[in-house]
């Protein structure tokens, strides 16, 4: 990337392993949980082992929920 506007262009090659060193593998657990008036509520949570497929990547946690409803 040139300093200045009229600088020159200047190119390089650059090389990266673009395999993953993890193989990330999610467990999850939800449930469904009827409202009254026809709504719904789920909940979810989620553990992911080698997150971003990195090898040795810390446990990752998530606790989701959503509310839905018809018309």
């Amino acid at each position: 990337m040139p300093l200045e506007y009229f600088d020159h262009v200047t190119f390089s090659e650059r090389r990266f392993s673009a395999s993953p060193s993890g193989r990330q593998i999610d467990f999850s657990v939800r449930s469904l949980h009827p409202l009254p008036g026809g709504s719904m509520l789920q909940l979810e949570a989620v553990a992911s082992r080698d997150e971003q497929h990195r090898a040795g990547a810390p446990t990752g946690y998530a606790l989701l929920g959503s509310w839905r409803r018809g018309f």
